[in-house]
């Protein structure tokens, strides 16, 4: 029987292990919230524009992650147990996976046109921003993609801290790019929201050049000597492990991108307004989702050492870390929402619109935080099936149906009190099933 000592150190070691994640997450998120607010200052054309493609790009890139995460589960295990060879084994197949999604995905991008030909309230130049952005983003997505493999390896290893490091340069880096490729400077001229895929095209060359760099200076982690011939099984298997993970992503993402298509007929300054919501709260989910990944490094640790007790005491430690957490959270945006919305435009309709988006999502911030907290547990037992099923149930049968009835009523801000629904739904069906496999142990 553990006591509440046992609890609250487990707290802080769970929370040293997620902070740089945290960081990393953060970071990574940030760079969208640089690039809206560099852009968001144009005008709302630009913004527009940015708005439908970033959107569009997050769903097609975070779909490519949740195969990343699903490996992190799988050589979480192999390194509890030392396994160096099947941990360089599932990291080229991880590698060859990749290199097949990411052409796929890449053909997508470069025919952005298709996601928006049906946008007919949206200005022509809007739709033809969205669809260059997408495609300067596309010619490099093979490239960039492999973060989704190096980014799990040194997860699986604890490397945190050096993610993190990787990932701040990146965030400061893409700062003075933006600018320059967004409003001009000397020769180079002012090319608005497609200079900052220019900025994004270039940070993602660089960091997977790091990424590579660290992984193949330590032995146990480079995965580039001795390759294999691809095992079409094990590739097969990493798929079918993955693709409800990158589903069930895709979803919750998914979700809010669509409304912002739903939006359109609203015009410009709504659909800038949810999409700069949107934004942020995505930037400040980044702390519940670096809970997420480092209760799913723990766990999938403990399960490879057998040592369940420590499973229960690291998930009830976590839920409580991610109420602190949230907390946190939902005071920062209630006392800071009229210069949140200031950041990112000095639109006032964007801005009163925004702000009321923004206190809306105070009612279901404790929510997302316990059901991604969840999600991670369930992940590191590869229960991905499980997770996906209650994201389609929670996302599109309670929050897309309720928030689009409700929009008849109240606009915009009908789609939102949906999205609380939608989280309520996602906690209480993840911790009924995280429940019944640790403490029961039905891992069927």
């Amino acid at each position: 029987m553990f006591t509440l000592d046992n609890y609250i150190a487990e707290m802080k070691k769970l929370f040293a292990l997620a902070l740089p994640l945290m960081l990393v997450q953060l970071f990574n998120s940030g760079k969208g919230i640089v690039d809206t607010m560099m852009v968001g200052n144009i005008d709302k054309i630009n913004l527009a524009g940015l708005s439908l493609a970033s959107g569009t790009y997050i769903v097609i890139v975070l779909f490519s992650a949740g195969f990343g995460s699903a490996t992190i589960a799988v050589l979480s295990r192999l390194y509890a147990t030392k396994d160096y060879d099947d941990i360089r084994f599932y990291g080229q197949q991880s590698l060859y996976l990749n290199f097949i999604l990411s052409v796929i995905t890449m053909l997508f991008l470069l025919n952005g046109e298709i996601f928006f030909s049906g946008l007919t309230n949206l200005e022509p130049a809007t739709k033809q921003i969205a669809t260059d952005y997408l495609r300067v983003l596309g010619w490099v997505y093979p490239i960039s993609s492999t973060m989704f493999v190096f980014r799990p390896i040194m997860q699986a290893f604890i490397k945190n801290k050096q993610l993190l490091v990787i990932s701040g340069i990146m965030f400061f880096l893409n700062i003075p790019l933006n600018y320059i490729l967004i409003y001009g400077m000397g020769a180079i001229p002012e090319m608005g929201a497609i200079g900052s895929a220019y900025s994004t095209v270039i940070c993602f060359l660089l960091e997977i050049a790091a990424l590579a760099w660290y992984v193949s200076r330590h032995k146990e982690m480079n995965i580039f000597h001795d390759f294999v011939k691809p095992d079409w099984y094990e590739i097969r298997k990493l798929f079918f492990l993955g693709l409800p993970i990158g589903l069930a992503i895709a979803m919750e993402v998914g979700l809010f991108t669509f409304v912002t298509f739903l939006l359109a007929k609203f015009g410009e300054e709504t659909v800038g307004a949810h999409h700069l919501s949107t934004n942020f709260l995505a930037f400040i989910f980044m702390f519940s989702l670096g809970l997420s990944f480092a209760l799913m490094q723990r766990v999938s640790f403990f399960l490879g050492l057998d040592e369940i007790e420590k499973v229960k005491l690291t998930v009830i430690s976590s839920a409580a870390l991610s109420v602190l957490v949230s907390s946190f959270t939902i005071c920062l945006i209630f006392l800071f929402r009229n210069e949140i919305a200031g950041l990112y435009t000095s639109n006032i309709h964007i801005i009163v619109i925004a702000t009321k988006i923004l206190i809306i999502s105070l009612f279901y911030q404790i929510f997302d935080g316990l059901q991604i907290t969840a999600v991670g547990v369930l992940r590191a037992y590869k229960m991905n099936r499980q997770s996906f099923n209650y994201a389609f149930v929670s996302y599109w049968g309670v929050g897309f149906i309720s928030g689009y009835l409700l929009s008849q009523k109240f606009g915009v801000y009908g789609y939102w009190y949906g999205f609380c629904l939608c989280f309520v739904t996602a906690t209480i069906l993840c911790y009924i099933k995280v429940y019944k496999v640790v403490w029961l142990g039905h891992t069927k």
